[in-house]
């Protein structure tokens, strides 16, 4: 699902950045052959929030001026939501969120203007607070994409896409 969705990115995205929990990962020989850089978070087993800081970390040392939070278990996300988050982040937005019916889902997109603080994420504690706290300057980028509120959990969630 991980490879599935990293091929999806490299469709949209300049730089692909995927946190791993160690560099023997069984994940980073597939995803280095697409050309997805992997980068290691020792604290990973920890929770998300480690995870989310670690490649915020690494983006902002690249020089990116934006991020998108994307998981690896919602392989459902069309392209054209990537696109969409994207283009808002380009036209100056400072934090996006797909909509679909209404209802928030993922990814959720940053400005470079946010990375101190996703870097201060730990524990299980995502970039919710954030958006939580920074209301505002929250920008609803409404889509027609179901898949922004499909994460697979378990296998009977999982219905194949082309994998």
């Amino acid at each position: 699902m991980a490879v599935y969705v990293a091929r999806q990115l490299l469709n949209v995205c300049s730089q692909v950045i995927a946190v791993v929990r160690s560099p023997s990962d069984p994940l980073v020989a597939p995803l280095q052959a697409l050309g997805v850089t992997c980068v290691p978070c020792a604290r990973a087993r920890e929770g998300m929030g480690f995870s989310l800081a670690t490649g915020v970390e690494y983006a902002a040392f690249t020089g990116s001026d934006a991020v998108l939070l994307v998981l690896a278990d919602m392989p459902y996300v069309k392209l054209e939501t990537y696109n969409a988050l994207l283009n808002a982040l380009r036209g100056k937005a400072s934090i996006v969120v797909p909509s679909f019916n209404g209802e928030r889902g993922h990814p959720v997109g940053f400005s470079a203007a946010w990375f101190d603080e996703l870097m201060g994420c730990a524990g299980d504690e995502g970039a919710r607070r954030l958006l939580t706290a920074h209301e505002a300057s929250v920008v609803h980028v409404p889509v027609c994409d179901s898949g922004i509120q499909q994460d697979i959990d378990h296998p009977d969630d999982f219905a194949p896409v082309g994998l």
